[in-house]
């Protein structure tokens, strides 16, 4: 027969702590990783690219489209400012994975009325929290 001893107190304690080790680190790398700032590193990247090409545009005055492409992987508005420095601040629009609506600059100001946030919701696949966040924020001529 084989020699085998029964689990002492201490072994099951080990197991359990391994167990709910394994558990906690599988929870941290499909749940909170993917949603944290490392899990969104290409959503911001495409925000970055966006800024960076178009921040010696000239003021602007109407609202830029960037539709996903292939260098791109998210669509993007750019909203105008009125800033020499930053004409556009922008925002992802088609990102349903998030409730928050992501853009750059963080808490940036913009100009926009309420007929061209009714234009682009009609032109631009909007999440529900883009599309919130321009009805409120917008203003009337």
């Amino acid at each position: 027969m084989t020699n085998m001893k029964k689990l002492g107190k201490f072994e099951w304690v080990l197991i359990g702590v391994a167990l709910i080790l394994s558990v906690g680190i599988s929870y941290y790398f499909f749940v909170v990783l993917p949603g944290g700032e490392l899990g969104q590193g290409e959503k911001w990247r495409v925000l970055q690219e966006l800024e960076a090409k178009h921040r010696g545009d000239s003021t602007a005055s109407t609202p830029f489209i960037s539709s996903a492409s292939t260098e791109l992987p998210y669509a993007a508005l750019g909203l105008p400012t009125g800033k020499a420095s930053s004409p556009y601040l922008w925002v992802l629009v088609d990102d349903q994975s998030d409730t928050r609506v992501m853009m750059i600059p963080k808490n940036g100001a913009f100009n926009l009325s309420c007929a061209n946030t009714n234009i682009l919701k009609k032109r631009v696949r909007l999440s529900p929290q883009v599309a919130k966040f321009l009805e409120q924020n917008c203003h009337e001529p």
